[in-house]
């Protein structure tokens, strides 16, 4: 993550600072094989550290995921409904 751009991906963000950790990265990555699924893993982990020891663990936060909140009240709201429903049923005398 940028620190100079709120937290941004450095894969999208535009300043200097990122352009400059997109190329570290790009250097630290070309000093590996990524021709199998483990030199790729061996890469990323080694990239991680490299990153963390120069910048700090704020470097792998991630921005909040909005998407998952949203989604955890869409499932509580038709949890409510269902509930709701049920209780209506049932105080009706029908079958649930």
């Amino acid at each position: 993550m940028c620190e100079t751009c709120k937290l941004e991906p450095i894969n999208t963000c535009n300043c200097e600072f990122a352009a400059k950790m997109r190329g570290e990265v790009l250097a630290e990555l070309d000093t590996h094989d990524v021709s199998t699924e483990t030199g790729r893993r061996v890469a990323a982990d080694s990239i991680r550290a490299s990153l963390v020891a120069k910048y700090g663990p704020k470097v792998l936060r991630h921005q909040p995921d909005l998407d998952a909140p949203v989604a955890i009240a869409a499932v509580v709201i038709v949890v409510a409904i269902g509930v709701r429903t049920i209780r209506a049923r049932r105080r009706r005398g029908g079958a649930v």
